[in-house]
């Protein structure tokens, strides 16, 4: 015996052509996007946009050892510093920082095997202002030498 299934919808691409479409739900970056955009209770909230290259503020410079993609870098850059040279053993983030400051020197290895002094002879020997770092917890060096 064979059953006989029945239907409110005799045409079934119809009715998916009826379907109304969902909008898609906002992630969690455009959520807080829309958030910060409607907010208006700080008044010294700005927008920075950096894509676009700023030129420096000031004649200050300095080299960012530890530099990771370059997130020390970035803060020094907007405070009106020009990066001359930057430091980072890992093959990605030296990419990222590579990618992010094109006009800044970089060496990508291990700071044992760095000579500032040779290096920043190879570069024309500019003087440096400031030297920064972000270096790793000793926790996470020494997870990631055992690994």
């Amino acid at each position: 015996m064979q059953g006989t299934q029945i239907s409110f919808f005799p045409n079934e691409d119809e009715y998916h052509s009826i379907k109304k479409q969902k909008k898609p739900k906002l992630g969690r970056y455009q959520r807080i996007q829309r958030e910060l955009d409607q907010d208006n209770s700080d008044p010294h909230k700005i927008f920075i946009d950096v894509s676009s290259a700023a030129s420096p503020l000031s004649k200050y410079t300095f080299v960012d050892l530890f530099c990771g993609a370059g997130g020390i870098t970035q803060g020094l850059f907007q405070a009106g510093f020009t990066p001359l040279a930057s430091v980072e053993i890992s093959p990605i983030a030296s990419a990222t920082h590579k990618r992010n400051f094109p006009q800044c020197h970089h060496f990508c290895g291990d700071i044992e095997q760095f000579s500032a002094q040779n290096w920043l002879q190879q570069i024309g020997s500019p003087d440096v202002n400031v030297v920064v770092g972000g270096p790793p917890c000793q926790g996470c060096y020494i997870r990631s030498r055992i690994s």
